[in-house]
């Protein structure tokens, strides 16, 4: 492999495979959805990579705001071909909203109460099993809202959550939420994610949201805490710059920004110095490096 020329106007330089900076680091914080599998199957050369990486004996750490416990995101991988045996851990938004709602830390959380109207879909249900939380589908019985994600695939917009949403506010109830992500590609196609309801609440119906996940510190304090080495000697790798990367940057993390990911930026386009440019600027965050696509 061979380190492309370097970028005009500052631009984080681009690798052609991971390799190129591998023996940089000992552990590698790595996104789920948009660089491993896009949900239904594994991006080509992904599996080749993460066996290498294994073979040079680093640390792989699996960082995703899938809305569900580490075990069920475990096991999802493991039926599309991720095994076990290509990373060490799974640290999941999931399992951070599970803890907190099952033996709060904070007193934010410890004030919710036992009832919660569930909003999202039925694969992130099981993220409530073994909470002790009684769930409602009516809202004037609700003390909170717990939300996953919209109810259906590839949903465009939040319109058909506007009622629900100003019907919680109005009664002031306060939400969980286990997916900070905007938006997703499953199969080829996007669709919002639980974080855009949830900034919709917060912002739009001055609803008071709680996330769990990137880009915020707790995710990235639980993945080091795993890791056991000096954030110096960790990468984060992410395809969302609202996330992956923002996250990274705060948590003072090196990172690789893949793509052509979630934000769908081809690095051989004559335009894609200014388009990564323009969406760094916009999302107030720098990686460190780009990919077009996880490989070695």
């Amino acid at each position: 492999m061979h380190e492309t020329a370097d970028a005009p106007h500052g631009e984080p330089r681009r690798l052609i495979g991971l390799s190129q900076i591998a023996d940089t680091y000992d552990t590698f914080l790595i996104d789920a959805w948009g660089v491993l599998l896009d949900g239904t199957e594994i991006y080509p050369g992904v599996v080749d990579c993460l066996q290498q990486l294994r073979r040079a004996g680093k640390r792989v750490i699996v960082v995703t705001n899938a809305a569900r416990r580490e075990s069920v995101v475990e096991r999802g991988m493991q039926s599309l071909g991720i095994g076990a045996e290509l990373y060490d851990s799974v640290v999941s938004s999931g399992e951070l909203t599970w803890v907190a709602l099952t033996a709060p830390a904070d007193p934010w959380h410890a004030r919710l109460g036992p009832n919660c109207y569930y909003l999202g879909p039925e694969r992130s249900r099981g993220l409530l099993e073994g909470t002790g939380l009684t769930v409602t589908d009516a809202l004037d019985r609700a003390d909170f809202v717990l939300a996953t994600g919209p109810l259906g695939e590839h949903e465009p917009d939040i319109e058909p959550y506007r009622g629900l949403l100003d019907r919680a506010a109005r009664l002031g109830l306060p939400m969980v939420c286990a997916n900070p992500d905007q938006e997703a590609i499953r199969s080829g196609s996007r669709g919002i994610s639980a974080g855009a309801i949830a900034s919709a609440y917060r912002h739009q119906y001055g609803g008071e949201v709680r996330f769990h996940g990137k880009p915020h510190a707790e995710i990235y304090a639980r993945a080091c805490a795993r890791a056991s080495v000096p954030r110096e000697r960790m990468l984060a790798i992410g395809d969302g710059l609202a996330t992956d990367i923002l996250g990274a940057n705060r948590a003072a993390l090196a990172s690789v920004f893949v793509a052509g990911g979630i934000h769908a930026i081809d690095l051989s386009a004559p335009d894609s110095a200014a388009r990564l440019q323009a969406l760094f600027a916009r999302y107030a965050c720098r990686p460190d490096t780009t990919l077009q696509r996880l490989c070695w």
